[in-house]
C-alpha cells in the first residue's frame, strides 16, 4: 500500500505542474471519479482475499471468449430472448459435463487439466527455445561462410576494398 500511495503522490505531483499534459490530468481525474477502476487493478486496494486475487486471471481472454460466445444464439436479442439463449448455451454446457463425468471421455482431444495445461504450455516454450537456438546457430553458420568466402577472395588476389564492399552488401541482406 505504501508503494501505491508514493506513486500516486509522484502522479498527482506531476498533474499539479503547470505545463502538464491535459491526458494525465484527464486519467487522474477518471481514477479519482471511478475509485473501482484502481480497486480492480491494485490488490492492496481490492477488497478480495490474497487467494482469489492471485487465482484470478490476469488477461481478458475470458471475458473475451464469453462476449463471444454470448452472441452464438443471436445479437441484439430481447431480454427474454437472451435469457433462453443463455439457458440454451448453459443446458448444452450442463449436458457435456453430465456425458463427461459419466464415460469419462472429454469433448476436446489432449489432458485439459491444468497440469496438462502446464505440460503443454513447457512444450511450447521447450520448442521456441530450440528453435531460437537454431535459428542463432543458422545465423553463424552463414556469418562464418561469408568470412570463409571473404577470406579466399582475400588469398586469391582481390582488392580490400572489393572485399569490404561484399561483406558490406552481404551484411546488408
Amino acid at each position: 500500500m505504501e508503494s501505491y500511495d508514493a506513486a500516486m503522490s509522484i502522479v498527482q505531483a506531476e498533474a499539479a505542474k503547470p505545463n502538464t499534459p491535459k491526458a494525465l490530468t484527464n486519467w487522474l481525474k477518471h481514477k479519482e471519479s471511478n475509485p473501482w477502476v484502481m480497486k480492480c487493478l491494485c490488490y492492496p486496494l481490492s477488497p478480495m482475499k490474497a487467494t482469489d486475487w492471485i487465482e484470478t486471471s490476469f488477461t481478458t481472454n475470458i471475458a473475451e471468449s464469453a462476449h463471444a460466445l454470448s452472441q452464438k444464439y443471436g445479437k441484439h436479442l430481447t431480454l427474454v430472448g437472451a435469457i433462453q439463449a443463455g439457458k440454451k448455451l448453459d443446458s448444452q454446457y450442463f449436458e457435456l459435463d453430465k456425458i463427461v463425468q459419466h464415460s469419462g471421455v472429454n469433448a476436446s482431444y489432449g489432458n485439459r487439466s491444468a497440469t496438462g495445461r502446464a505440460r503443454q504450455s513447457l512444450n511450447r516454450q521447450r520448442a521456441k527455445s530450440r528453435a531460437e537456438v537454431t535459428k542463432k546457430a543458422k545465423k553463424h553458420e552463414t556469418t562464418e561462410n561469408i568470412l570463409k568466402e571473404a577470406k579466399s577472395l582475400l588469398e586469391a588476389g582481390v582488392s580490400k576494398e572489393a572485399i569490404e564492399e561484399f561483406l558490406s552488401a552481404k551484411s546488408k541482406s
